[in-house]
């Protein structure tokens, strides 16, 4: 279930980035590339975490001691190179920050729609009773 809800935000991020990049460019609100690049930046890193999490918490890590460790390395790498990436293209290219902003938002958006919309499995009452 939880695999399903991942591939589902991604596809309606991407959908809700799109239609987002057209009303941008439509009526001229924001600068396009901004947001498609704070956009795509969410989605890279979003697509790197799930790769991360199913490698480190698979089967077989969890069957090693130094799993835990290892995956906060990692994370912590991943933060640190992203944040080293983001400052290289803000400092080298004219990225205007409100329209990054409005991408790296539309994935928390995404999260939210897809989470509000997804049919509830149980009740509250069928949890008490179990």
């Amino acid at each position: 279930m939880p695999n399903m809800m991942i591939e589902k935000i991604e596809r309606w991020h991407l959908v809700l980035l799109g239609g987002c990049a057209v009303l941008m460019g439509v009526t001229g609100w924001l600068h396009v590339p901004s947001v498609l690049l704070g956009g795509g930046v969410m989605q890279l890193n979003f697509w790197l975490l799930k790769k991360i999490v199913r490698a480190l918490i698979g089967p077989a890590a969890l069957q090693e001691k130094r799993a835990t460790w290892r995956a906060v390395v990692v994370v912590l790498g991943k933060v640190a190179l992203s944040l080293v990436f983001l400052g290289g293209l803000f400092w080298r290219y004219p990225i205007e920050v409100w329209g990054f902003m409005v991408g790296v938002s539309l994935l928390l958006l995404t999260c939210m729609i897809v989470t509000l919309l997804e049919p509830m499995t149980s009740t509250p009452a069928e949890e008490h009773d179990a």
